[in-house]
C-alpha cells in the first residue's frame, strides 16, 4: 500500500477539522492500516481525544494502540523531520486554523486528501472562499494537486454549491460529500466524552459515513 497524507483544515474556527481527523484515524486504524495523526493544533483536542490528556513536550508521540500514534507538531514541522514515512499507511493532519499556517502545511507536506469540513453555521461556509483560492493557487505555482474533499458536517449540499458558484477560483480536483445531518450537539458531546460518534444508540450509521469519505 502507498502512503497517503490527508490533511484536515478549515480558515475558520470550530468547523469540524478535529472531528474530522479522529474519526477517519478510528476509521482506517480498523482497516489493519498503520496510522500516524499529527495534531498541528495548540489546542491538542486530537491528542485529548485519544488520551484524555494534553500534551506536555512539542513533537511528543504516543502509541494509542499497535495501530494509531499520535505526535503533537504545534510548530507544524514537515513530516519527513518528524517521523519516518516506510512505518506508516496513512498520515492524518489536523491543521490549526490560520490560512498562513495552512499554506505551510500544504507546501512542506504536499498531502494527497484535503478534506475541508463545512458546518451549519455560516462562517463556516464562508471559510471556503478563503481556503478554496489558496489551493488553487498553490496548484499552479507550487505543483501541488490533491483531491479536495468538502464535507457538510450540518452544512446542506446545496448551500455549499451556491458558495462554490460565487469563488472565483477552485482546486482543479474536487467534489462536496454526502451531507452528515447536524449533529452539532452529538458530536460535541462524543468529543468530551472521548467516544467516536457512532458508538451512541441511533448514530451507528455514522461509521459508514465517515468510511465513505475515504472510498
Amino acid at each position: 500500500m502507498n502512503l497517503s497524507i490527508i490533511l484536515c483544515t478549515q480558515h475558520k474556527g470550530g468547523a469540524g477539522k478535529t472531528t474530522l481527523a479522529v474519526h477517519l484515524a478510528g476509521i482506517l486504524a480498523t482497516q489493519l492500516n498503520r496510522i500516524l495523526l499529527i495534531d498541528c493544533d495548540t489546542q491538542r483536542n486530537a491528542w485529548f481525544f485519544y488520551f484524555g490528556s494534553k500534551a506536555n513536550t512539542p513533537l511528543e508521540m504516543k502509541d494509542y494502540n499497535n495501530r494509531l500514534s499520535i505526535i503533537w507538531n504545534p510548530e507544524r514541522e514537515p513530516i519527513k523531520r518528524i517521523a519516518d514515512y516506510e512505518t506508516y499507511d496513512h498520515i492524518i493532519l489536523d491543521m490549526s486554523t490560520p490560512l498562513p499556517e495552512t499554506v505551510k502545511v500544504i507546501v512542506d507536506n504536499n498531502p494527497d486528501l484535503v478534506f475541508i469540513p463545512v458546518s451549519r453555521h455560516p462562517w463556516a461556509i464562508e471559510g471556503l472562499s478563503d481556503t478554496l483560492p489558496v489551493i488553487s493557487q498553490l496548484e499552479e505555482f507550487a505543483g501541488f494537486s490533491p483531491e479536495v474533499i468538502i464535507v457538510p458536517l450540518g452544512s446542506s449540499k446545496q448551500t455549499i454549491n451556491r458558495k462554490l458558484e460565487i469563488i472565483s477560483r477552485l482546486p482543479s480536483s474536487y467534489k462536496v460529500a454526502n451531507r452528515m445531518k447536524d449533529l452539532n450537539k452529538e458530536v460535541d458531546k462524543a468529543l468530551n466524552e472521548r467516544e467516536f460518534v457512532w458508538n451512541y444508540p441511533g448514530l451507528e450509521n455514522l461509521n459508514s459515513y465517515f468510511g465513505s469519505l475515504l472510498s
